[in-house]
């Protein structure tokens, strides 16, 4: 049974991913804004890169643990 709601958490956090990376919501990075010398673009994308691989480690992070307790 947990492994079913681990799978449905993933599944949420990939579908909001995908949704965060269509073009309405990538419009608001979309600017003629320079952070650090890169695109504001560029910086939200990889900052939506790096959350969604954060959030799928954490899962499986707490997963484990999970499994590992007796």
């Amino acid at each position: 049974m947990r492994e079913r709601r681990t799978i449905q958490q993933l599944l949420v956090v990939l579908l909001f991913f995908l949704a965060a990376s269509q073009f309405p919501l990538l419009g608001i990075f979309n600017k003629k804004v320079l952070v650090g010398g890169l695109p504001l673009l560029y910086v939200g994308l990889f900052g939506l890169w790096a959350l969604f691989i954060l959030a799928i480690g954490l899962l499986l992070r707490r997963k484990q643990q999970k499994e590992e307790q007796p």
